[in-house]
């Protein structure tokens, strides 16, 4: 989440991203870790999204991401994440869980 936020604000290169993403998705699988929920359905997004992009631009092919397209398509999956939470828990607040009806 920490690598999420970095990224979409700036502080972490499209690169340094990249590889800190499949190093900690790695690291996750090998820990035997499975993420859930709109969380896991988050990260598959992110995993789709670096799919398309190429660290290196030497490499890269026709419609792939640029470092920029990266960015854009991640923060907007990342928003988009957090702002389903936000209305998640206000939800919750006014006592309006998933399974009450409206």
């Amino acid at each position: 989440m920490a690598l999420l936020d970095a990224f979409a604000d700036g502080s972490c290169g499209a690169p340094d991203f990249a590889h800190g993403w499949w190093e900690a998705r790695r690291a996750s699988q090998a820990n035997g870790e499975r993420v859930q929920g709109a969380l896991g359905d988050l990260f598959d997004q992110v995993f789709m999204i670096l799919e398309d992009y190429e660290v290196d631009p030497a490499f890269a092919e026709p419609g792939d991401l640029d470092d920029a397209g990266l960015k854009a398509a991640v923060r907007a999956a990342w928003e988009a994440f957090r702002a389903s939470e936000d209305r998640h828990r206000a939800d919750a607040r006014r006592g309006r869980g998933p399974s009450s009806a409206g």
